[in-house]
């Protein structure tokens, strides 16, 4: 996709920012990355042209997004939600802090409300997938390793459990095994939930699977379920049998390797949609 105009990305931690920024690369896209402080990034940015900012330097980010032309913003990558003391809050930060509650609402609501803000301001935001269309789920076993009846049941139960906490806006991750729910995903993240999985499996290896879901009132812009090469080791060494991710609502990030890796370990990655 060609956007109209030059592209700001926000940028969190994780694979996403990187693969948006080499797909805009290669589109010949003018656009700037801005590096938000405190949110694990590695240092790939630096051969791109960026800015780091504090998260809560809000005049000062639309300013410099201003003076260098920026049209169209993307958020990408993800967000931890800093101390107030760590936000480095501007008057314009201080100003959204007390409108959007920030520590008072889940991730959906702050996100809708930031993406509205930034409208609200003069410029076009556009969703990640947008500009890599290629890294959204689609319907069907993208693995060798298919999931088998009981993979498939709790398949079904997981997305019934993922779908009810994400209407509270908990979380997008659950973890089945054989009907039974080992976790779920709460502000740590995937990869801490399947870590603390492990020692409650009750099968060693090849049975239980995780779940992403889409929230059902979340905003599509930003913040969809997500997997990439790691989530697959993590998978491995929890003993799981595979992950069901909601068809054309999550994002599965380097997919060649993602699913190389899904193959070697006989992991299956499975795009579902609701019967």
């Amino acid at each position: 996709m060609h956007a109209s105009g030059k592209v700001g990305i926000l940028c969190g931690g994780g694979l996403l920012p990187k693969l948006v920024a080499e797909e805009l690369l290669a589109s010949k896209q003018s656009f700037i990355l801005i590096i938000l402080e405190g949110q694990n990034q590695s240092d790939w940015y630096k051969d791109y042209p960026h800015k780091a900012m504090a998260m809560g330097s809000v005049g000062s980010i639309l300013k410099m997004l201003r003076e260098n032309d920026v049209k169209v913003l993307t958020l990408a990558g993800s967000i931890k939600r800093p101390s107030l003391d760590k936000l480095k809050l501007d008057w314009q930060g201080v100003k959204w802090l007390a409108q959007m509650k920030l520590f008072r609402s889940g991730d959906d609501q702050t996100l809708s409300w930031i993406i509205g803000a930034l409208g609200k301001e003069g410029f076009e935001v556009k969703a990640p997938h947008d500009f890599i269309p290629q890294a959204l789920t689609p319907k069907r076993a993208l693995t060798v390793a298919q999931p088998n009846s009981v993979a498939l049941q709790d398949m079904e139960r997981g997305f019934k459990v993922a779908k009810t906490l994400g209407a509270l806006d908990v979380g997008q991750a659950v973890i089945i095994e054989r009907g039974l729910v080992l976790s779920v995903e709460g502000i740590e993240g995937t990869a801490e939930m399947i870590k603390r999985t492990a020692p409650l499996k009750r099968e060693e290896k090849g049975v239980g699977v995780l779940i992403k879901a889409a929230k059902p009132q979340q905003t599509k812009l930003a913040d969809l379920p997500t997997i990439g090469p790691d989530t697959i080791d993590q998978l491995a060494e929890c003993g799981l049998a595979g992950v069901a991710l909601e068809a054309g609502a999550s994002l599965i990030l380097d997919l060649d390797q993602t699913l190389a890796k899904a193959n070697k370990e006989s992991i299956f990655v499975y795009g579902y949609v609701k019967k």
